[in-house]
């Protein structure tokens, strides 16, 4: 692929905290990784990114100005179905709960190793995104893969069984139905 096709197919990431080192520092390793940033220090800033921009993952601090990354997170996951993985400097096992409760895809305690971030972004951006394998094994183009009755729809976060009911699974069960269900007759590994 040229470079502009890959510029293209980068993921955009919007990075919202308060302080101004932190947004600095994520920019800056993000775009050497060669993902497209965006930032906004509070909640305001990032409801007009988000209406500006499509993102493939918010990294979203709990403690802001005005509201907090939790009140955000579920008003994000209300509109949205874009990856959220708050950001905190408390380490709090509550905190973390109710986090992943509002919608949040992932949960990192401050200090962090950059490393890790872009770990935990790579991954749900390669979870949420359908690979060339899943399109050919019976996905369809709006995210949905049907499979002897099954309907699982990837966007909506739905499974259907063969008699239309709607089945309750947690957010780790169906990532790991989506992610087995992409890839029919392989073995995958962890990741």
């Amino acid at each position: 692929p040229s470079m502009n096709d890959r510029a293209e197919q980068a993921a955009r990431i919007l990075v919202v905290d308060d302080d101004a080192r932190i947004r600095q520092m994520l920019v800056r390793y993000f775009e050497q990784e060669g993902y497209r940033v965006s930032v906004a220090a509070d909640g305001a800033a990032m409801r007009a990114q988000l209406s500006a921009l499509q993102f493939d993952v918010v990294l979203l601090d709990v403690v802001l100005p005005g509201d907090d990354g939790l009140t955000l997170a579920r008003e994000v996951r209300a509109k949205s179905d874009v990856g959220i993985i708050m950001l905190t400097g408390r380490d709090d096992v509550l905190d973390r709960v109710v986090g992943l409760e509002v919608g949040a895809d992932d949960y990192i305690a401050k200090p962090f190793h950059l490393r890790e971030v872009l770990a935990r972004v790579a991954g749900l951006d390669r979870r949420r995104k359908p690979s060339d394998q899943a399109i050919r094994s019976g996905e369809t183009g709006d995210g949905v893969i049907r499979y002897e009755g099954w309907t699982l729809d990837i966007a909506r976060r739905v499974l259907l069984s063969p008699t239309g009911d709607n089945v309750a699974l947690t957010t780790g069960e169906f990532d790991l139905l989506a992610a087995l269900a992409r890839h029919p007759g392989r073995v995958c590994g962890r990741e």
